[in-house]
């Protein structure tokens, strides 16, 4: 479906953020470390940041259920997450997990939340998912790094543990089928051999 061949730029590159935001603290893993929230300070720095090469367009209903794998199949550990509370453009705050990927592989004892609140967030709903590589420059002595980012959290799950269902419909809404369906993921985020990033079809 989307995607861009990142051989050369994994080899120049050693971290890699994935990121995933929602509106309620609800969703964040109750195993995952947290941040004191965002100062205006803060957010008005995180406002300056000038946006990075897009490499992934934003697509919806995507599973990243093996994003883990994935990232340590290419050479990327997990190295820290945590949430934080973070202010929006105009009113009100959000909510992000951010997890940081490095080359260096830690002890399991140091990351073992951090994993399971990837895991959580991965495996149990689907995601609109989008990819971009942020470049240094002379004037900025930050590496480059890409940044992997999910909002718009669908839940595979309901409160009771049973899996969301959906009933087909036809163009005019009518129900089609004789009974609801586990809701699917329109693709899924891949990261191949080849170091290609990309969405693929479902």
């Amino acid at each position: 479906m989307t995607g861009l061949n990142l051989s050369a730029v994994l080899s120049s590159i050693s971290t890699i953020l994935v990121q995933f935001a929602f509106s309620s603290e609800k969703a964040v893993p109750r195993w995952l470390r947290s941040e004191p929230k965002e100062t205006v300070k803060q957010k008005e720095e995180r406002a300056s940041q000038t946006g990075g090469i897009e490499l992934i367009k934003k697509s919806e209903m995507i599973s990243v259920s093996s994003i883990l794998f994935q990232l340590e199949k290419a050479g990327f550990y997990l190295a820290d997450g945590y949430s934080k509370e973070l202010f929006k453009e105009q009113f009100g705050t959000y909510f992000v997990a951010r997890f940081t990927f490095t080359r260096q592989k830690p002890k399991y004892d140091d990351v073992k939340f951090a994993r399971r609140s990837l895991e959580d967030l991965s495996e149990r709903a689907f995601w609109s998912t989008k990819a971009f590589l942020n470049l240094s420059s002379e004037e900025d002595e930050k590496e480059s790094f890409l940044s992997i980012n999910m909002t718009g959290r669908k839940p595979l799950y309901q409160g009771d543990g049973k899996l969301v269902r959906i009933w087909k419909t036809d163009k005019e809404g009518n129900r089609v089928g004789n009974e609801a369906k586990p809701i699917a993921p329109s693709g899924r985020l891949i990261l191949t051999r080849e170091g290609s990033l990309r969405i693929v079809s479902a």
